[in-house]
C-alpha cells in the first residue's frame, strides 16, 4: 500500500542518476528538499533496487555547542568500552566536579553499559550472517555443479 506523495517519473530518474553518481542517502534526501522524507527516499531506492554509497553520517544534536555524532567505520571493542567505562567511573571520584561534569560522566557510564549489553548481540548476529553467506555460497556452488553438462 502506497503512502504519501507518489514519485514522478522525473524524480525517479533523478534518484537513479544521483545514486549512480555516488550520492549518499542524506545527500539524496537533501536534493529533493522537503518533497520526500528520508524513509520515503530509502523505500523508493529499495523498490527500484538501488543502493546508496555508505558514507560517514553526521547527526546534529540539539546542543547549543553544535555537537555532531559521527558513525564510526568500526565498532569499538568490548575492551575499549570497558576502558571508557572505567575512565568515567574513576573521573567521578575527582574533587570539585561541577554538576554538569557529574551528569556528563553519568551519561557516559550509562551509554557504555548499554553498549556492553548490545555488543555481544551484534557479534552473534555477525556470526549468523557470515554462516548464512557461507551456506548460500555452498548452495550456489552445488547448484552450478548440478546444472553443469555431463
Amino acid at each position: 500500500m502506497t503512502k504519501g506523495k507518489p514519485w514522478t517519473v522525473e524524480d525517479e530518474r533523478t534518484l537513479r542518476e544521483q545514486v549512480q553518481a555516488g550520492v549518499d542517502l542524506d545527500g539524496l534526501v537533501a536534493s529533493f528538499g522537503n518533497k520526500y522524507t528520508r524513509n520515503a527516499v530509502y523505500q523508493k531506492m529499495a523498490d527500484l533496487g538501488l543502493k546508496a554509497e555508505e558514507k560517514t553520517t553526521h547527526y546534529d544534536t540539539p546542543s547549543s555547542k553544535g555537537a555532531k555524532l559521527t558513525l564510526p567505520e568500526e565498532l569499538p571493542s568490548l575492551e575499549e568500552s570497558l576502558k571508557t567505562f572505567n575512565a568515567a567511573s574513576t573521573a567521578l571520584h575527582a574533587p570539585n566536579l561541577s554538576r554538569t561534569d557529574v551528569i556528563r560522566l553519568g551519561k557516559i557510564i550509562q551509554a557504555e553499559k548499554i553498549y556492553q549489553e548490545q555488543f555481544p548481540k551484534y557479534v552473534k548476529y555477525r556470526e549468523l550472517e557470515n554462516e548464512v553467506m557461507e551456506l548460500r555460497k555452498k548452495l550456489a556452488e552445488k547448484t552450478n555443479k548440478d546444472k553443469a553438462p555431463t
